[in-house]
């Protein structure tokens, strides 16, 4: 039987496979992923029970419904119902179960961290190889912006830069239009305030409390 708990091991290796997938799997689709997860529950000496968290979450957070086309059919209603592809749909979804399963402890909170600000690093005035329309499904896959567990991660400055980028990208003005790869002078500014809320970051706890507000 499985279990409905995660071992801190499986959701370390879970939230490196989330934030850096194309590292594991050839083809970053429903496909990809869903055999990457079938087999790390598999394998996992802690008989690893994240699909049915996920199942669970989806039904009692997000109410969608399991049904015959299991948990993977599921995300795939859900990201339907969001207008999100696939992939994008089990990133945030799976970010959400391991985040619920406890406090994330410092090496966990520094994945996510450090592929954020990895993100935010690629808004660059000369422009980046990976500054695209898949930089965008990253971000909203990643960037859970409206859960507590996430805005701990930052402090209030950095927080408040993190959303005003979100805001650029909902708007759909983060691109010169001419120049498809290159930021707007605003999404630059924002990157700015980001690089010096990260130069006067403070390490006491307190920096971050006003965040879960």
């Amino acid at each position: 039987m499985l279990n409905t708990k995660l071992a801190n091991r499986d959701k370390l290796n879970l939230l490196r496979f989330i934030t850096r997938t194309s590292m594991y799997v050839l083809f970053v689709d429903e496909n990809g992923i869903t055999s990457f997860i079938f087999g790390f529950e598999s394998a996992s000496n802690e008989n690893c029970g994240f699909t049915m968290l996920i199942r669970k979450h989806l039904e009692e957070k997000l109410a969608v419904p399991y049904s015959t086309d299991g948990w993977n059919g599921q995300i795939k209603r859900y990201a339907y119902k969001k207008h999100v592809s696939w992939p994008t749909a089990f990133k945030q979804i799976g970010l959400e179960v391991i985040a619920g399963e406890g406090e994330l402890d410092d090496e966990m909170q520094e994945l996510v961290r450090s592929r954020i600000i990895s993100l935010i690093e690629r808004i660059s005035e000369n422009g980046d190889p990976w500054f695209d329309r898949s930089w965008i499904e990253e971000w909203i896959s990643l960037a859970a912006t409206k859960s507590k567990w996430f805005k701990k991660l930052w402090t209030v400055d950095e927080l408040f830069a993190i959303r005003l980028i979100e805001r650029e990208i909902k708007s759909n003005k983060i691109f010169i239009d001419w120049k498809p790869f290159r930021p707007t002078n605003k999404l630059l500014e924002i990157k700015r305030k980001f690089d010096a809320a990260q130069g006067k970051r403070q390490k006491a706890p307190s920096t971050t409390e006003e965040n879960n507000q």
